[in-house]
């Protein structure tokens, strides 16, 4: 799902898509459980009947980066074997830049025809980076979205950025979920509930965001679960993803070795 642009700032247009739907609220009842259960990671469910991916085709990347040297990919931290859902109309959004030089980078979310949220746009990190739709750009609810992450590798060479997207659906939140949730505070508790639910957008931005040992492993653990089911997948967008999230693993678990031994 890793594509070069082709136009500067044209992408979204290029790619707007917009769905309506009607989702049946799912059965969580055995959910309320996790609220007594131990700290062990639980795992990443996908919802049963997801919806499937819009048929469009997808051109894989050839270079890692915008150098083309790095270890890992830009990523959106999203399934691509199926639609990742969330109950909430301002979701976090999440993806990973490999380089370690900043570059601009924009983001923005597709509605039917033209942009749904006005783009935003900041410098690179290297690293994972996250951005919740603000308040007067909320999505709707039983609706689906295209959202895509653009690195400008060269301003004046349009064609070397590089561009990665993905799809969200946006439902009711089911009753039982909502009171098991309004029993538990703790973020990787929290994470769980939504995660054995179904609900991968606000499983990982439970915990994406903060910067303790559990929520960094919460998350990793959250990363290690979709990437096997990617791989899983018979499409090739789904394992060309699971590839890129393993890429990341890898990253990640170096990283982590390092700062280990530094200290």
């Amino acid at each position: 799902m890793l594509k070069k642009m082709q136009r500067p700032y044209r992408y979204i247009l290029d790619f707007a898509q917009y769905f309506t739907t009607g989702v049946g609220l799912l059965s969580l009842g055995s959910l309320l459980s996790l609220t007594m259960a131990s700290t062990v990671w639980g795992g990443y469910t996908p919802p049963p009947n997801p919806s499937a991916p819009s048929d469009r085709g997808y051109t894989a990347g050839t270079r890692n980066g915008c150098a083309g040297n790095e270890q890992a990919a830009l990523t959106v931290i999203a399934p691509h074997s199926h639609i990742g859902r969330t109950t909430s109309t301002r979701p976090t959004l999440t993806w990973f830049v490999p380089d370690q030089t900043t570059y601009p980078l924009e983001l923005a979310v597709v509605g039917s025809s033209e942009k749904h949220t006005t783009p935003m746009i900041k410098e690179s990190i290297s690293g994972f980076g996250h951005w919740t739709i603000p308040e007067k750009q909320s999505l709707a609810k039983n609706h689906k979205y295209r959202w895509q992450v653009v690195l400008v590798c060269n301003q004046n060479r349009p064609s070397t950025s590089l561009v990665v997207e993905a799809e969200i659906e946006v439902v009711e939140m089911p009753p039982d979920l909502a009171s098991a949730l309004a029993t538990v505070s703790e973020p990787v508790m929290r994470s769980q509930l939504y995660a054995k639910a179904g609900f991968w957008y606000d499983a990982f931005a439970e915990v994406i965001t903060l910067k303790d040992v559990a929520a960094r492993d919460a998350a990793l653990a959250l990363l290690k679960d979709l990437s096997t089911q990617e791989l899983a997948h018979p499409s090739q967008p789904s394992i060309q993803q699971g590839q890129r999230l393993q890429q990341i693993l890898q990253t990640q678990s170096s990283k982590a070795t390092a700062n280990s031994q530094s200290k």
